[in-house]
């Protein structure tokens, strides 16, 4: 069985987007918490509000300072920032609804 996104790829024939979003779950499984924390949310809902994501993630998920994880992980590309909501990057958000992928963090 194939181990890295470069074994993956010649193993099986991917698409382009199957192979980003192969990077992104390499680079999600390498975080600790809380980024870790935050992306198991946004797995689960893909595309948040962005003050509601605040407000859940510190009072449900006892996250102390969501904003700034947030940003961290909108800047390493595992989030991204929409018209007032926070989303899963596209190829993510593909990976997870269409091969209903199991991720594990």
């Amino acid at each position: 069985m194939p181990r890295t996104v470069l074994e993956y790829t010649v193993f099986y024939m991917v698409e382009d987007w199957e192979i980003e979003a192969h990077k992104l779950v390499d680079a999600m499984q390498k975080l600790g918490n809380p980024h870790r924390q935050v992306m198991k949310y946004f797995l689960l809902y893909r595309s948040v509000g962005d003050l509601l994501a605040v407000r859940e993630l510190k009072e449900k998920y006892g996250i102390k300072d969501a904003e700034r994880v947030i940003i961290e992980l909108i800047n390493k590309g595992l989030l991204e920032k929409g018209d007032g909501c926070i989303n899963l990057p596209p190829p993510l958000r593909r990976y997870v609804g269409r091969k209903k992928a199991k991720i594990t963090l």
